[in-house]
């Protein structure tokens, strides 16, 4: 079970806050405008997680994987006590600055699912090296499942010079009370 790290929850909290994911109820409603999904960030900037500054940078990505997913379990748990028809996951990019020694971003995408969202929307089972390190973050938890979005151009355009070279946009890591449904997990065209 992924829980915020004790040495660094006011510092998470008051980055979440800031950036409008700490309390649940703002993460309840779509925005009006046709939008199917919403997808803000744990932090904007690198200077709002400076204080995990003297961790090594992979130990840096831990404590932000670990901290979106324990606050998954939050939002979701104040979801279920209410009557919606709610989706929400922990998104995870930025994986090209992670291959540069760089911080991953952790996103909190959620969504109403009568708007449509899984129409458009296709995943991936979770084989990459991202994958694997997103899992081994949280410790290999059953409590978490996790898929990859794959780049489209190299999904749907057409296969890249390789499949081998198709490359992960996102980590998806849901819980195990509120997944994507089967019809949008694809078969992977990787080999």
């Amino acid at each position: 079970m992924a829980e915020i790290d004790p040495r660094f929850r006011q510092q998470l909290r008051e980055v979440m806050e800031l950036n409008e994911v700490w309390d649940p109820r703002g993460l309840m409603a779509v925005p009006a405008g046709g939008d199917t999904y919403e997808e803000l960030p744990l932090f904007a900037t690198l200077r709002e997680v400076e204080f995990l500054g003297d961790l090594p940078v992979p130990e840096q990505n831990r404590v932000l994987i670990q901290a979106a997913a324990a606050h998954l379990r939050v939002i979701l748990d104040y979801a279920a006590e209410r009557e919606s028809n709610y989706f929400c996951a922990v998104t995870i990019d930025f994986w090209d600055d992670f291959d540069d020694g760089g911080l991953i971003t952790p996103r909190f995408l959620y969504a109403n699912p009568a708007r449509e969202f899984f129409g458009n929307l296709t995943v991936f089972p979770a084989k990459s090296g991202y994958s694997g390190f997103t899992s081994e973050c949280l410790d290999h938890s059953p409590e978490y499942v996790l898929h990859e979005q794959l780049d489209p151009f190299g999904v749907t355009g057409g296969l890249p010079e390789s499949a081998e070279s198709i490359r992960v946009e996102s980590v998806w890591v849901e819980h195990t009370s509120c997944q994507v449904p089967e019809s949008v997990v694809a078969p992977d065209p990787r080999p």
